[in-house]
């Protein structure tokens, strides 16, 4: 059945890339299509699944057409897959059946395997130090402090195992590879050549998610940069949820208490919230945080459909309603 069900997940998932690959590639996705497709009908017919070949070629037949039904759907009746969900269900697939192989003989090479690394990558996203990780560097990108970009316990733990999963995959990735070419004979036991690919296999692609993983804050302190010029809604990042807010001064302007740059009143400013007694904001025009103080200012939704006013084109639909 694994020789059988395999080439035809295969099949399915070159058909879709098929549906939106150049010409040259759908010439290639439907050649591996029917190539698995012939490979699964060969090991049907040489299988005694029905006991006769007719009825052995009647259920390859069968789970072909349903293969083809699946990938490409039905006109005015099913749609078929898409490309994200055929990578989704290939990708489930193989970690399931590499898992499996990989402790087809003793229990405890599965709960290895595939529990262990789960638990290890709580277990360290749990820890305060990982918990902050990606919330210190998103605060340092944007010149602020740790305790004014402070969280709950929940999105730390979501930040921290968004930056472990990427790790956790790749070598969940390469031990499903492992026990499928062990089960194919393609590595020797004990080899040390073989160990030696495996573990470089792992180091590189603990480099590659983790510089990927470590992108992630920086781009997302770009963005809320750009938001804040453009004037569009400011991206949250894991708990942090910057949006537009009116300032108005409470005190005359000479008496305020700002650091970071002077208080523009009527102008819509992206808001951090207030820490420390200190109402944070983004000054667009210094491109560094504003810090005024919260018991001098009031604060006031920007007005809906309003844009942030450029420091460098002011415009009257753009500033806060004044009171």
């Amino acid at each position: 059945m694994v020789f059988i069900l395999g080439p035809l997940f295969a099949t399915v998932f070159f058909l879709v890339l098929a549906r939106d690959a150049a010409p040259v590639g759908v010439a290639i996705c439907w050649s591996l299509a029917l190539s698995c497709a012939g490979v699964a009908g060969w090991t049907a017919l040489a299988l005694p699944l029905g006991r006769t070949r007719l009825r052995s070629a009647i259920f390859v037949l069968a789970m072909t057409a349903l293969a083809l039904f699946f990938a490409l759907g039905i006109p005015g009746v099913k749609a078929g897959v898409t490309s994200a969900q055929a990578v989704a269900m290939t990708g489930v697939v193989y970690y399931s059946a590499g898992l499996v192989l990989l402790g087809r003989r003793w229990t405890w090479q599965v709960l290895i395997a595939g529990v262990l690394p789960l638990v290890a990558t709580l277990a360290v996203a749990a820890l305060p130090l990982t918990s902050r990780f990606l919330h210190d560097i998103y605060a340092d990108e944007l010149s602020l402090t740790p305790a004014e970009t402070g969280v709950s316990g929940i999105w730390r733990l979501v930040a921290a195992v968004k930056l472990l999963w990427p790790s956790l995959g790749a070598i969940l990735f390469i031990a499903a590879g492992w026990g499928i070419m062990r089960y194919f004979h393609f590595i020797r036991p004990r080899s040390i050549t073989a160990g030696t690919m495996a573990a470089f296999g792992v180091v590189v692609a603990l480099v590659m998610t983790a510089a990927t993983t470590l992108h992630s804050p920086e781009a997302a302190a770009d963005r809320l940069k750009q938001a804040a010029v453009r004037g569009t809604d400011p991206p949250p990042y894991f708990g942090i949820s910057p949006e537009w807010t009116c300032v108005v001064p409470t005190v005359p302007p000479d008496e305020l208490t700002e650091k970071g740059g002077t208080l523009r009143a009527g102008d819509p400013y992206v808001s951090f919230g207030v820490a420390g007694g200190q109402v944070l904001l983004w000054n667009p025009a210094a491109a560094k945080p504003l810090r005024v103080a919260a018991d001098q200012v009031r604060l006031t939704p920007r007005p809906s459909g309003s844009q942030a006013q450029s420091h460098s084109r002011p415009s009257r639909a753009n500033t806060c309603k004044r009171s």
